[in-house]
């Protein structure tokens, strides 16, 4: 009888040594799905004043790579209220609203990555 395993691990090994490691013990049809660490991504992101922040949120949420369930209008909505206004406390932002909204983790670091990566270009 055959199995379906879903897995879930925390390390530093590459797609790779994981498909190699995990085919060495009988595994096949291996699918990996890399998730984001959201809080270390948060960590990492500039604190430094971001010039022009709302207008860049406001081309991300343009480009209709969000879900239609409020989140770009929602954080549109807070950026004025930001203390601060740098790509850090926009992320910090982002996440909050995620958690409000009830979107996954997944999903929101799949968004949390597009958006960011936009608005620093």
């Amino acid at each position: 009888m055959n199995y379906e395993y879903h897995i879930t691990a925390f390390g530093k090994n590459s797609e790779e040594e994981i498909v190699e490691q995990l085919s060495g013990i009988g595994m096949s049809d291996i699918s990996i799905e890399k998730l984001l660490d959201i809080s270390s991504f948060i960590k990492a992101q500039d604190d430094a004043t971001a010039e022009n922040l709302k207008s860049k949120w406001k081309h991300v949420s343009d480009m209709s790579i969000l879900p239609k369930n409020g989140l770009s209008e929602l954080i549109y909505s807070k950026i004025d209220a930001m203390p601060h206004k740098s790509i850090k406390s926009l992320a910090e932002e982002f996440y909050r609203c995620c958690v409000q909204l009830d979107m996954s983790d997944h999903m929101t670091g799949l968004y949390l990555q597009k958006i960011i990566n936009e608005i620093k270009k």
